[in-house]
C-alpha cells in the first residue's frame, strides 16, 4: 500500500509542469477532459485490477488525471474572474470552491463506504466511477474563458514547458510556494495510511 501511495504522489508531482503547461497551450477545459478520462480509466482498473501491474497502472492513470485537475481548477476559476474584471473575488471563490471540494470528497467517501459495505469493495469503486462519466460531457459545454488579450503567436507545447520551468528558475517566491506545496502534500499519504 505504501508502494503504492508513494507512486501516486510521485506521479502527481512529476506531472504538475507538464499538465500545467498542457493546459496553458491546450487550453483548461481540454486539461479536465484528460483528467477526468484519466481519473475514470485509473478507478475502472483499480476495481478490475487482479495483479500488481494493472493496479500499477490503475494508479498511473488516477494520479496523472489529479495532475492535470490540481491547479487547474484554481487557474480556471482565476481566469474567469479575471475575464469580468473580478480577480478580488479570487481569494473568496477559491476559498468557497475548496470547501464544496471538501464536502464533496467527505461525502463521497461516506457514500462509497456505505456502497461497498452493502455490495462489495469492487462495486463502491466502480460507482465512484459516476462522478467521471457525468463531468464530461459538461465539460465539453464548458466555455473557455480568455487569459489574455496580449496578441502574441501562441508557442507549442514544448515552448510553453520550456516557459514555465524558466520562470521556477528565475522566480524564486514561485519555486517556494510549488515547495512549500511538495512539502505539504508528502504528508498525505502517511495520513491515509496511518490514520
Amino acid at each position: 500500500v505504501g508502494l503504492m501511495e508513494g507512486l501516486y504522489w510521485f506521479i502527481k508531482l512529476a506531472l504538475e509542469v507538464p499538465s500545467g503547461a498542457f493546459a496553458d497551450r491546450f487550453g483548461r477545459r481540454r486539461a479536465f477532459i484528460v483528467a477526468a478520462t484519466a481519473e475514470g480509466c485509473g478507478a475502472i482498473v483499480f476495481a478490475l485490477a487482479g495483479n500488481f501491474w494493472l493496479l500499477t497502472l490503475s494508479y498511473v492513470l488516477w494520479s496523472g488525471g489529479f495532475a492535470f485537475r490540481s491547479g487547474n481548477n484554481t487557474a480556471y476559476l482565476y481566469d474567469a474572474l479575471a475575464a469580468g474584471n473580478r480577480q478580488a473575488e479570487y481569494g473568496d471563490r477559491a476559498g468557497v470552491m475548496g470547501a464544496l471540494g471538501t464536502t464533496a470528497f467527505s461525502i463521497g467517501g461516506v457514500l462509497g463506504a456505505l456502497v461497498a459495505a452493502a455490495t462489495t469493495l469492487q462495486i463502491g469503486v466502480l460507482t465512484g466511477v459516476v462522478a467521471y462519466i457525468l463531468q464530461v460531457p459538461i465539460l465539453w459545454m464548458l466555455r473557455e474563458p480568455p487569459r489574455s488579450t496580449v496578441t502574441t503567436a501562441p508557442l507549442g507545447y514544448a515552448g510553453t514547458l520550456t516557459t514555465a520551468f524558466r520562470a521556477l528558475r528565475r522566480r524564486p517566491s514561485l519555486r517556494n510556494v510549488i515547495l512549500f506545496e511538495i512539502a505539504l502534500t508528502t504528508f498525505f499519504p502517511a495520513h491515509f495510511l496511518l490514520g
